[in-house]
């Protein structure tokens, strides 16, 4: 279960994927590489300006840097709008992968991501096949079946316990059996 985060109550079973680190790691390494662009741009800014010839002024009459004069001033003014617009959308994609398995026994239905999957009384039972991957290693899938067969594939997992500990947590909770195949 080191994949999902499980969350249990009364009205509620909730199974969440976690959010991949590696994705996690990869957006700071690019804010990084963004910030410090930014950071050499306004650096060029401040060098450029300096060197101008009225140093004192600052370029602008109310003592900003003006853009016409000085195009540092202005790729360093757009980069940083442009990285703060990008860094806030990808938080939010981010966080908005995650998958979220709900069985809401108040509603009576089982969700993916808040969309309706089937009704709780429809399916059938928790079914854990063992399969093999391309390099003949044992792979565990996990599924929920449903209304004559249809099947929803919750995990993929070499780990054989950890998929037979979350089957019988579903099947626990929704008062289904496990099948083994």
């Amino acid at each position: 279960m080191s994949r999902f985060e499980v969350s249990r109550d009364d009205e509620r079973l909730m199974l969440t994927v976690a959010t991949d680190e590696a994705r996690m790691v990869n957006g700071c390494v690019w804010f990084g590489i963004a910030f410090v662009s930014v950071l050499i741009l306004a650096l060029l800014s401040l060098v450029l300006d300096a060197q101008s010839p009225n140093a004192g002024s600052m370029g602008g009459t109310a003592g900003t840097p003006e853009p016409l004069a000085n195009h540092f001033s202005a790729l360093w003014l757009g980069a940083l709008v442009l990285t703060a617009v990008l860094a806030t959308f990808y938080v939010y994609a981010v966080y908005d992968s995650r998958v979220v398995y709900a069985f809401d026994r108040i509603n009576g239905v089982f969700t993916i991501n808040r969309k309706v999957v089937t009704t709780l009384r429809r399916i059938e039972h928790v079914c854990v096949k063992r399969g093999k991957d391309p390099a003949e290693r044992d792979l565990y899938d996990l599924a929920v079946v449903y209304a004559d067969g249809h099947r929803i594939t919750i995990d993929r997992s070499y780990a054989e316990g950890d998929v037979d500990v979350l089957a019988a947590e579903i099947a626990d909770y929704i008062g289904v059996r496990v099948v083994f195949a």
